[in-house]
């Protein structure tokens, strides 16, 4: 989780990591609802 993710960071963690979420946070809001629910579905799923 992050505020800024760009194609470096994405390259980085599709070479070292078999499964991983990126997923960017406003740093406006923080975590929402739908983050929440989106790290919840990730997480069952791995």
């Amino acid at each position: 989780m992050d505020d800024e993710i760009s194609e470096k960071d994405r390259a980085w963690v599709t070479e070292h990591h078999h499964r991983a979420l990126l997923l960017k946070v406003n740093p406006r809001h923080g975590l929402t609802d739908a983050d929440y629910l989106e790290l919840d579905a990730w997480l069952r799923a791995t």
